[in-house]
């Protein structure tokens, strides 16, 4: 059996957030725990869930890593 993965997936697009997190969804060994919007809220998301894996939109708006 495979082990399972919870992901948090982050992109300031919802349409294309949801299609991602629909993909994921395919695959049983990959648990979508969060979903963010901005980087605020993927930082609260990250410290609540603790998850394996962060699937981040390197080139959202906004964020703190981007001059």
């Amino acid at each position: 059996m495979a082990s399972e993965h919870d992901i948090i997936v982050v992109d300031d697009h919802p349409l294309f957030r949801r299609g991602v997190i629909q993909l994921l969804k395919m695959d049983p060994s990959f648990n979508v725990v969060a979903e963010a919007g901005d980087f605020e809220a993927a930082m609260v998301a990250v410290r609540e869930r603790d998850p394996d894996i962060v699937l981040l939109d390197l080139n959202m708006k906004h964020t703190r890593w981007r001059s």
